[in-house]
């Protein structure tokens, strides 16, 4: 394994582990009881939305990273899914989880 590969993994394992935690946290706040006044229990209900939001954000971007750590594992990390060219060092750096070059990932999003 590179140095290179050995520190993407690093990185997709040390966000991976706290993108854990945070959806622990919003579990362990989801499972809390509601309140018993009714004005509350709209308010909680406004925060449950958007904490059922959170977490489902955080579970799509645990399944990218896990893709990504097992891209790694293939020996395919930083090569395009879609055209098989390399993904540009700049792109991995902003987003260590793709999957696509920008090229087809812009192409993906137009469709």
């Amino acid at each position: 394994m590179s140095d290179d590969t050995a520190k993407w993994r690093a990185l997709l394992e040390d966000r991976l582990k706290s993108l854990q935690e945070r959806l622990a946290e919003i579990n362990e706040t989801l499972r809390q009881p509601e309140d018993d006044d009714i004005e509350e229990q709209a308010v909680e209900a406004d925060d449950d939305e958007v904490l059922h939001r959170l977490a489902r954000a955080g579970r799509d971007e645990a399944r990218l990273i896990g893709a990504a750590l097992r891209r790694i594992d293939e020996g395919t990390y930083g090569i395009c899914t879609t055209c098989g060219k390399a993904i540009s060092k700049r792109r991995l750096q902003a987003l260590p989880e793709a999957e696509k070059c920008l090229r087809c990932a812009q192409q993906s999003d137009d469709r």
